[in-house]
């Protein structure tokens, strides 16, 4: 698999969200200091599989954020791949999910709060039919009508490296003074149109009176609302495994359908 990046890519559009937080953000750091880390333990059938990890970065005058999810689980001494993980919990793959809260002050056309990317693209970039922050698959040889932009660090398997998924977000081209907020999770993808999230953080871009892009604060854990759900069911088809809890209730009722099946047609039989 290909490595991370060091080539930070500034688009809005790609990578642009904010979630009721339980702990409060990190404090907004000194000018010219990076903010963060902000790091939690990913769980997964009942034990830590990983940690995610993102901090500020500095790439010429703006600032943006890089990260990555760590497969901390071990097989025969040594961590997991990213590919083993995935094997061991039963899934496809892992990705990521963002999306646009807010825009502060609102910038004309532009309809928030939304997926980023949304499904095909916005503006002159091209991206894929999923609902996940990094393609997983190449455009056509031919961009579509309208499309000039893309390149290999947008797609997922540039950003797997051994028991690394890397991420990094480089938000830039916004009117001076605009606050961006984010929101990112981990995704499990199951392959059949089928999800879970595994965590995720909240984060904040400002752009400065300079034009540049300032990350003012970070922090989490974000919490995966309902109508993040909804839009990802209403406009890409994909729904969130249910809860165990969830899955309980549904065979308690259809154990109780049988055995009322049961009893009718023994009185009928009678």
């Amino acid at each position: 698999m290909k490595g991370n990046h060091s080539k930070p890519i500034e688009h809005f559009y790609r990578k642009s969200g904010l979630a009721l937080l339980i702990v409060a953000f990190l404090s907004t750091p000194a000018f010219g200091l990076p903010i963060g880390p902000y790091q939690f333990d990913v769980a997964a059938k009942g034990e830590t599989v990983g940690k995610v990890s993102v901090v500020g970065e500095a790439s010429g005058n703006n600032e943006g954020l890089r990260g990555s999810f760590e497969v901390t689980k071990k097989k025969d001494g040594a961590a997991m791949t990213v590919k083993e993980l995935e094997t061991f919990l039963g899934q496809d793959h892992l990705n990521w999910f963002q999306k646009v809260i807010s825009i502060n002050p609102d910038i004309l056309g532009v309809d928030e709060p939304f997926i980023d990317p949304p499904d095909g693209g916005f503006g002159e970039q091209w991206a894929d039919d999923r609902p996940w922050y990094f393609d997983e698959f190449r455009p056509p040889d031919q961009l579509p009508p309208g499309k000039t932009e893309w390149d290999e660090s947008y797609l997922l398997d540039s950003n797997v490296n051994g028991s690394t998924l890397g991420y990094f977000d480089f938000p830039g081209g916004q009117p001076i003074n605009t606050s961006i907020l984010f929101v990112t999770f981990l995704v499990s993808d199951f392959g059949n149109k089928v999800y879970d999230t595994l965590g995720g953080f909240a984060w904040t871009a400002r752009i400065g009176a300079d034009g540049f892009t300032d990350i003012i604060a970070l922090g989490g854990p974000a919490i995966f609302k309902n109508e993040y759900l909804n839009e990802i069911k209403d406009e890409f088809g994909y729904r969130l495994v249910p809860e165990p809890a969830t899955l309980l209730l549904l065979g308690i009722g259809m154990l109780g359908l049988f055995g009322f099946a049961r009893k009718w047609t023994k009185s009928v039989l009678r």
